[in-house]
């Protein structure tokens, strides 16, 4: 209860005891830190760039564009280093319970080929879904721009004396005809819609088509756990992003590899066998990051070598904004 003094010159006053709780009150209102004044800047600025993003692209002017998109992505991670040394929750992410989607596809994600064979260890996997998500507006938008592909062929002088050179060339031992620029291509367009499709689907059939038995039991185990679930997969592909060559080397007892990753617009959201919505949004966009180690395999029914996956991993998932 407030008790109030006498006023001795017309005017009401607290007592010294509710001053003292009024003075504590106020000391424990929340007031943002420096680090948090920092994180705000910082987000303030990427905003201001991302308009002029927007303006150099409808300018066509892609040197400014790639320019701006590099300044953007440096911010993000400034914010991601503050927020980690304030121990905040802005961008740090926290350790949670694994969604349903995690669980059906965690063998997915161990990738033995990938990290063993070709040393992308976890944190750079992790470092490469979260620049994904800033990578992708760009990627997405320039894609079909004919200069993207043409940079593709320049590719070979630059590989010569490399372990992907020497893979390069074992490809081409196989298929005279290879080139590095027709491969993406056949990614963009046939395989990776393909294969991501069947893997939302469920469809069996197409996985064992273009995966090796390995890596076909691994994919087809996490479709299984999700039957097994009562659990469907959205099947809806947005969009299917650049193909980004990670890696190539002929690797002992297997031949020539090589490692390619994408990122696959897809809404997240889970269905049970009622068709309800039980995890995730029907309107919620992610960008899911598949990488693919694949090989050139001969095929007897067709007499020809394929392209075979080896290994399917998902390299993590990110709202895409």
């Amino acid at each position: 209860e407030t008790v109030w003094e006498k006023p001795t010159s017309g005017k009401i006053v607290k007592s010294p005891e509710h001053e003292a709780h009024d003075w504590a009150e106020a000391q424990h209102e929340v007031k943002p830190s420096l680090y948090e004044i920092q994180i705000a800047e910082k987000s303030a600025e990427i905003s201001k760039l991302e308009d002029e993003r927007d303006a150099a692209m409808a300018d066509q002017d892609m040197a400014k564009f790639k320019e701006i998109n590099k300044r953007v992505r440096e911010l993000r991670k400034e914010i991601e280093r503050i927020s980690q040394q304030a121990n905040t929750t802005a961008v740090v992410h926290v350790e949670e319970e694994k969604s349903a989607w995690e669980q059906f596809n965690e063998r997915l994600m161990e990738a033995p080929i990938i990290k063993n064979v070709f040393g992308i260890a976890d944190s750079e996997v992790a470092r490469k879904a979260r620049d994904a998500a800033s990578d992708a507006r760009e990627a997405l938008e320039t894609s079909q721009n004919p200069l993207v592909y043409r940079m593709y062929s320049v590719y070979d002088s630059m590989f010569a004396e490399t372990e992907m050179g020497e893979a390069i060339r074992e490809f081409r031992r196989m298929d005279p005809e290879f080139t590095i620029e027709g491969f993406l291509e056949e990614m963009q367009d046939d395989i990776a819609p393909a294969v991501v499709k069947a893997f939302l689907r469920g469809d069996i059939e197409t996985i064992d088509s273009y995966c090796s038995e390995g890596a076909a039991a691994a994919v087809k185990a996490s479709i299984k756990d999700r039957i097994a679930a009562g659990r469907r997969a959205d099947e809806n592909i947005l969009s299917i992003g650049e193909m980004h060559l990670a890696a190539a080397k002929v690797v002992d007892k297997m031949g020539p590899m090589i490692v390619v990753q994408f990122m696959s617009q897809q809404i997240n959201c889970l269905y049970n066998s009622k068709g309800e919505v039980v995890e995730g949004k029907d309107d919620e966009i992610v960008g899911v990051v598949y990488i693919f180690a694949l090989t050139r395999e001969y095929d007897e029914e067709t007499t020809e070598n394929r392209w075979t996956i080896k290994e399917f991993a998902i390299g993590g998932s990110v709202p895409y904004i």
